[in-house]
């Protein structure tokens, strides 16, 4: 998707080393990464206050506390997510999509942005609920329900949060350099197959990861204090994600 809408990119002195890093066929994969992800500062000021990115996150937060109640189906009803006719994880993931996608479109969804949020939440949600579950084809809604409850507590619930923003920071990351990247693939220049541009957006998810351990350790003392003070809001979500894109962005700009 990045590469059809990215244009050229950003004629920066962090851009030209990129480039110059894509270009040079001595620069590991890993060192590749992460001038890219220092480059991006002002992509990741942009994602501080995108309504998606704060609805997704929220939605995750309700997804996971409410399951403490015993009726999940009403819970989520509460917030409009209807679950009511949800067999198994599947169909469960399919409706927070679709309701994740109506509400967002309500708040101004703003391209490409709208579409990392939603893929990052969706991916969590597998990776993470669709992996507690029994099975992920035959999975209740019970089943669903007892995996978000683990993740309910603020130290599995972090981890969560690190998740889903190292995901984002990440297609955010590809979506600036898919591009010049592409370009760089062939005979003689800096990846010589699909498979060495590969090892590059590896290495590049592995360096989002890594350095989104620090919202890791924010979302596990936000989550705790919010929920004890009573229901985290979506006014609530929105200064947890500006203040976590800052941490994430003040990491990277250390390590540079």
């Amino acid at each position: 998707m990045g590469h059809m809408r990215i244009g050229v990119l950003p004629k920066t002195r962090k851009w030209k080393q990129v480039i110059g890093l894509l270009n040079s066929k001595e620069s590991p994969a890993s060192d590749i990464a992460a001038e890219t992800a220092r480059a991006a500062a002002d992509f990741l000021k942009d994602t501080r206050f995108d309504p998606s990115l704060a609805f997704s996150y929220w939605l995750l937060t309700q997804i996971t506390y409410r399951a403490k109640q015993d009726d999940y189906v009403s819970a989520l009803k509460n917030i409009d997510l209807d679950i009511s006719k949800v067999d198994n994880f599947f169909d469960f993931v399919g409706r927070v999509a679709d309701f994740s996608r109506s509400q967002i479109k309500k708040r101004g969804e703003l391209f490409p942005l709208s579409d990392f949020a939603q893929l990052a939440l969706r991916e969590v949600l597998t990776e993470s609920i669709g992996a507690e579950s029994k099975s992920i084809f035959g999975a209740s809604l019970e089943d669903v329900k007892r995996a978000c409850q683990k993740y309910s507590s603020p130290t599995q619930f972090s981890r969560l949060a690190r998740l889903y923003f190292s995901k984002v920071f990440t297609r955010g990351l590809r979506f600036l350099i898919d591009k010049e990247a592409a370009n760089s693939v062939g005979a003689g220049r800096r990846f010589d197959s699909i498979s060495d541009l590969s090892e590059f957006n590896v290495a590049l998810e592995t360096y989002c990861y890594q350095s989104a351990k620090i919202v890791e350790k924010f979302a596990e003392g936000w989550y705790s204090k919010r929920n004890w003070q009573g229901e985290i809001s979506e006014k609530d979500a929105r200064g947890f994600v500006a203040i976590a894109v800052d941490k994430f962005e003040s990491e990277i700009s250390r390590e540079n």
